[in-house]
């Protein structure tokens, strides 16, 4: 995580000193990568989520520890899990060879690194 936190901290100090915007917020692949970022932005004194917002992906126990608390994407793990037993036993005992995407919905949990925009 350490050189994630430098390849995106001096980048974003360069584009700090030249003055250029910064986007309203991030959404990371991952809960560690927005933990990493929100670290590296707090060291060059960026504040979120007044200057940037962050949502993560995952809902790992860490983004309830962070300071402000990760807003995150949780992933029903045990959920997917069992529909991908499910289509294994299919193809293995029924010889089912269809192709099927399966969909499994989340919400956000929502906590203190995001903020809504003023109009």
């Amino acid at each position: 995580m350490l050189s994630l936190q430098h390849e995106f901290k001096q980048p974003m100090r360069e584009r700090l000193e030249r003055g250029e915007a910064l986007p309203t917020a991030l959404f990371c692949e991952y809960d560690y990568i927005a933990i990493s970022v929100i670290k590296s932005l707090h060291e060059i004194g960026l504040r979120i989520p007044h200057d940037i917002s962050f949502v993560g992906f995952d809902n790992i126990t860490e983004a309830m520890v962070i300071s402000p608390e990760l807003t995150t994407i949780p992933v029903e793990k045990e959920r997917i899990a069992a529909l991908a037993v499910d289509k294994l036993i299919d193809i293995l005992e029924r010889k089912d060879t269809v192709k099927i995407k399966t969909f499994v919905d989340t919400r956000p949990v929502e906590r203190k690194s995001c903020r809504r925009l003023e109009e």
